[in-house]
């Protein structure tokens, strides 16, 4: 999405803002509207009455209302060759002469790791197997079954985030997640 684009998105947000504060009706099926024209990260959700009951919109509105979330970073490192499991395509055992894999698609794994004496684990996308489109293939024997093991190397980062009331300032709760940033993705077939 270009600045453009984001702009206009920014306009049209703070616009359903100012008319939902004189009438939420209209701005909701003005929202709706706009919603089958435009694919926007924020949104703005109305109860049966017309009031605000959620939302998410860039950090400076945020603020005004609900809560907001404080990330803290807590610690990142880069991983090489790690094991990641099976390729989600490749579920079963099969006899095949080849695995296609198209890299313009991907299919998002967990990866569970250690680092500094911490188990932690995150989401990371891989390209996927298909057999009609392909960028790069792998042969292997197809006189017996396979599977394709999965091994990736990342960057990551590990965050706390924390959930402030806006109102009175009080974290709200807490949560750990870890960020994977993808560096390389090796594709070894394993063999029953």
């Amino acid at each position: 999405m270009n600045n453009s684009t984001k702009t206009v998105i920014r306009t049209i947000v703070a616009l359903i803002i100012s008319i939902s504060l004189c009438s939420p009706v209209y701005a909701k099926a003005e929202e709706e509207a706009l919603e089958s024209q435009i694919s926007s990260p924020y949104y703005i959700s109305y109860d049966e009455n017309g009031i605000i009951s959620d939302l998410m919109l860039p950090d400076t509105f945020a603020r005004r209302t609900g809560n907001h979330t404080v990330l803290t970073k807590l610690d990142s490192g880069h991983k090489d060759n790690v094991d990641s499991g099976y390729h989600p395509n490749t579920s079963v055992w099969r006899k095949v002469s080849s695995y296609g894999f198209n890299t313009s698609s991907s299919v998002n794994i967990t990866v569970g790791f250690q680092a500094n004496g911490k188990n932690l684990s995150g989401s990371i996308g891989v390209s996927v197997v298909n057999s009609n489109s392909f960028s790069y293939q792998i042969t292997v024997d197809q006189s017996r079954f396979s599977k394709l093991r999965v091994f990736t190397g990342f960057d990551w980062i590990y965050y706390r985030a924390d959930v402030i009331d806006n109102t009175g300032g009080n974290v709200v709760y807490t949560y750990y997640f870890t960020s994977l940033y993808k560096t390389h993705e090796e594709f070894r077939p394993v063999y029953q």
